[in-house]
């Protein structure tokens, strides 16, 4: 319990840190002492860091919550040795018999807030790490050669925090659902 804690405090840290580096957008040195106001520049980077991180949020969400039945079958198959050898359909009839229509809901506020993190993360931070980037190479021809490997290294990293930010909900369900 006190690692899941440990992991959940770490992604809410991750997810405040990504909000307030793209709230702000200061990717420019000011001069000490002077007061930071946004351009419209950096207002219009923000709201593009936002717009990316908050509809990855949505349709992550959303997708893996309508899957969500289908994941409860699956994991009391995989769990329930009354289940083992029947086909998906067989499962979830016996599941609905038993237990009711209601069973297959389990777990989906677990699965909708940890879809929702990590969707936030993974949109969010690979806009994020691509511009990031981009904008610390100078050289446009340079920029335009190294796209590829740019645009993967952006995925990779942004997967890698989705997938922290995920995992202590995952957990959670998994627990939930062989209640």
């Amino acid at each position: 319990m006190e690692r899941k804690l440990q992991c959940s405090v770490f992604v809410m840290f991750l997810v405040l840190l990504f909000i307030h580096i793209s709230s702000a957008a200061v990717l420019v040195a000011k001069p000490m002492g002077a007061k930071y106001a946004m351009d419209s520049s950096e207002r219009s980077m923000s709201r593009k860091f936002m717009n990316a991180a908050v509809s990855g949020a949505i349709s992550c969400s959303a997708t893996h919550s309508m899957v969500c039945p289908l994941d409860v079958v699956k994991t009391k198959m995989q769990t329930d040795p009354t289940l083992a050898g029947k086909s998906t359909g067989a499962a979830f009839q016996s599941i609905i018999g038993k237990s009711g229509l209601g069973v297959l809901l389990q777990g989906l506020g677990a699965t909708s807030s940890g879809y929702f993190m990590q969707g936030f993360c993974k949109f969010g931070f690979y806009d994020f790490l691509k511009n990031g980037i981009y904008s610390l190479i100078n050289d446009e021809e340079l920029a335009r050669k190294y796209k590829l490997p740019i645009l993967i290294a952006s995925s990779g990293c942004a997967e890698v925090i989705a997938s922290w930010a995920l995992c202590p909900m995952e957990v959670h369900l998994s627990h939930h659902i062989n209640l």
